[in-house]
């Protein structure tokens, strides 16, 4: 089984969608509906918004657990399911990129304050990169493949072509381009949209 780690904010729910669109992957588990269409109008329906963004990630999040894992730190994986690992992709985001996308869905970014979740990140983000570079067998004392694609131009960009070849590279897939772009720009919508809906909101409660 292959996997996908990613920081708090770092879109790793995102690039498992993306990923999902290969054709060898079934999801017939969460639903019957063309893998695309659901994608597109189910995962990130036009309702996605500040206040139930996070309840939209994790309504299939566990279920598709067993086709691509995702977690955001690896000590958080049992040991068993760790060493099941074929291959895992780290999407590396800044602490900034991360902040600025998820405090708007969970404004007290789980008991942390702003500061130490953009270091934290960063400093996690520093070790895997380091890690990857060394190419060597054993990835944090686990037997797997380890891989680090950059994230950082995608939150305000479309995709282009090399984040998804790299993706297809390391996980031996065939993502379809046109699909993933399109549920991207999506994505990159429904955030823009979840942004003025939180600002509107706070207005209404406190003012100007």
């Amino acid at each position: 089984m292959n996997a996908i780690m990613a920081p708090i904010g770092g879109a790793g729910n995102h690039i498992r969608w993306l990923c999902l669109l290969d054709q060898t992957f079934n999801i017939q588990s969460i639903t019957e509906k063309n893998k695309f269409d659901f994608i597109l109008n189910d995962v990130y329906d036009n309702n996605r918004s500040w206040h139930n963004w996070l309840e939209h990630e994790w309504r299939w999040r566990n279920t598709i657990n067993n086709i691509i894992f995702l977690e955001h730190r690896i000590d958080r994986v049992k040991i068993e399911i760790a060493n099941s690992f074929n291959k895992v992709l780290y999407v590396s985001s800044s602490g900034g990129n991360c902040y600025k996308h998820y405090v708007k869905f969970n404004s007290n970014l789980n008991n942390t304050n702003s500061l130490k979740f953009i270091n934290n990140i960063d400093r996690s983000n520093n070790i895997h990169k380091k890690q990857s570079e060394k190419k060597q067998k054993q990835n944090f004392g686990y037997n797997f493949n380890f891989f680090v694609i950059d994230f950082n131009y995608f939150y305000k960009n479309s995709l282009d072509t090399t984040i998804i070849e790299k993706i297809n590279n390391f996980f031996s897939i065939q993502i379809p381009f046109d699909q993933a772009t399109e549920i991207h720009n999506k994505w990159m919508l429904l955030n823009k949209q979840a942004e003025k809906d939180i600002i509107n909101e706070m207005k209404k409660l406190y003012g100007n």
